[in-house]
């Protein structure tokens, strides 16, 4: 933050300063703090943060919540913080898209950007493979391959159908597409919460967009309330009522590709396709493997989906490939991945579903059924090992 304006408080019956002497007659606070930020770090160069009172903590200390950047701001005396925790770190969002898809009859596509789980190429693009939120838009038939948009967000702001006069927007994130991800790798179940207080859709992340529970504590007011059964929240769900749900995810051929990493000397990278977000094209999406592959020049001259990719010999299946890629984007887990064999049969042993994301030293063989315990805890994916003899020289 490179300069900070005066903290202001506002509150009916109720003033204040910098310091939190706070004098109120029990009515709830606000508190605007007006942040001029780095240009590089916010577009607009301005942030306000809108600092509320809120629910109290289990010790009946006071909190404070900013509803601008759905972040806590108690300081550890009980008074409000000058900022907020997201304000202070400079994780504001800068590239933003505002998306009406009823502008774009050719179909729009969103999906949850993650890193390849393997990047050699020898010519490296900052900006290619950072998380955040993809989008395809087609202005022409949906036959066309042409694509307006084709650009990773940090964040996207969807337009729903409605009311003229009335107009409702969703709004998605890297945190908001990610937690997503997890939670449709888990099979968990997923619904679209609102809180019972300010009437904001909830949204799960970390290790709640993996674990159902019926107690929830909102990013928009801070208070929490409770669902009707244990659940997972995101407001992706609302969004993907308007989706072309059909068409989402159709399963890929059965096309094989078998290359060797030397006729590719710009290098490879590898996603593991997942299902997309929002999908308004009549036409079906691909699901497997999805490989980049570059010339020495730099030039993409492989950008497909394959059902199995084969490279120097080595298999990578779209199942451990894609569990792989939303593994690395879990703080819990991503230094956890190991590559184990049953001592039985000798299999790989393979960690699916939630399973993928609870570490665990005991393991039961996915061929033979038998029980095994090793060594220490962590989940179990094939494709780890196999990537690692890849990508010796992946940047990361």
């Amino acid at each position: 933050v490179s300069a900070l304006m005066p903290l202001k408080v506002r509150g009916e019956g109720g003033v204040g300063d910098r310091e939190g002497n706070l004098q109120t007659n029990n009515l709830p606070i606000k508190i605007f703090v007006y942040h001029n930020f780095p240009q590089e770090v916010l577009g607009a160069g301005l942030s306000v943060c809108e600092i509320e009172e809120t629910s109290k903590s289990r010790r009946g200390t006071r909190r404070w919540w900013c509803r601008t950047h759905k972040a806590d701001a108690t300081g550890s005396d009980g008074q409000p913080l000058p900022y907020c925790d997201k304000a202070k770190s400079g994780e504001i969002r800068r590239y933003r898209l505002k998306l009406d898809p009823s502008e774009y009859p050719g179909g729009v596509g969103i999906w949850a950007a993650v890193p390849p789980i393997l990047d050699t190429r020898t010519l490296y693009e900052p900006s290619v493979g950072l998380p955040g939120v993809h989008v395809h838009c087609r202005k022409g038939d949906a036959a066309s391959h042409e694509k307006c948009i084709d650009d990773t967000f940090e964040e996207v702001v969807v337009k729903l159908p409605g009311d003229l006069l009335e107009s409702k927007y969703i709004t998605i994130d890297c945190e908001t597409a990610i937690s997503f991800l997890v939670s449709r790798q888990c099979e968990e179940i997923v619904e679209a919460c609102v809180c019972s207080h300010c009437g904001e859709l909830h949204l799960d992340k970390g290790q709640y967009a993996y674990d159902a529970h019926k107690k929830h504590l909102c990013e928009s007011c801070g208070r929490h309330f409770h669902a009707k059964t244990r659940n997972v929240s995101n407001p992706i769900v609302e969004l993907q009522k308007h989706s072309v749900s059909d068409n989402i995810g159709a399963v890929s051929d059965s096309s094989i590709l078998d290359i060797c990493s030397g006729d590719y000397p710009g290098g490879v990278e590898i996603w593991g396709s997942n299902p997309a977000l929002f999908w308004t094209s009549p036409r079906h999406e691909s699901s497997g493997v999805h490989i980049h592959a570059y010339s020495e020049e730099g030039e993409r001259v492989i950008d497909e989906t394959y059902a199995l990719v084969i490279i120097d010999g080595i298999e990578l299946e779209a199942d451990h490939v894609r569990q792989l890629m939303v593994q690395q984007m879990v703080p819990d887990v991503r230094n956890i991945i190991l590559a184990a064999s049953c001592p039985r049969c000798g299999s790989e042993h393979f960690d699916g579903g939630r399973s993928g994301y609870v570490p665990s030293r005991e393991k039961v063989c996915n061929n033979c059924g038998n029980g095994f315990v090793l060594d220490h805890t962590c989940v179990c994916n094939p494709v780890y090992g196999r990537v690692e003899k890849l990508g010796r020289g992946r940047r990361t």
